[in-house]
């Protein structure tokens, strides 16, 4: 994000997954050449496994003193709880996994047209299945 003009205001959201030895690396570069200028980042990682990691290597340049910029990065697992309640109601782990996921992804997801949101989703349950 490179904000030219004098008080602008953005947001990056980023929310990623990775399964099992996966990597799943957030990369971000917020230039500040305009003044009264505000940035906020935030990036999200559901750990799925034992070998996954995750990164987060935001890049801020301040060219003046009268910008605001902000970077959040949470990391987590999915809830146990919420797998075992799923798996008690007879519902797989594989599946319960990608539902719970999906959920956690909807806020995104739900932005995306509609030929998207149906592909994103079964790309989801097809990711975990090959695990």
């Amino acid at each position: 994000m490179i904000h030219i003009g004098n008080n602008s205001v953005s947001n990056i959201v980023s929310y990623g997954v990775a399964l099992d030895a996966s990597k799943q690396t957030f990369r971000s570069l917020v230039n500040f050449t305009g003044t009264n200028c505000t940035n906020a980042s935030k990036c999200d990682t559901t750990i799925v496994g034992n070998n996954a990691n995750a990164n987060t290597i935001p890049t801020i340049i301040h060219n003046n003193n009268t910008s605001n910029q902000s970077h959040e990065a949470t990391t987590g697992a999915i809830d146990a709880a919420a797998l075992l309640y799923l798996e008690q109601s007879g519902i797989s782990t594989d599946v319960a996994i990608a539902l719970i996921i999906g959920a956690t992804a909807n806020p995104i997801i739900s932005r995306l047209p509609m030929e998207f949101l149906v592909e994103s989703k079964q790309l989801i349950q097809m990711a975990i299945e090959q695990e």
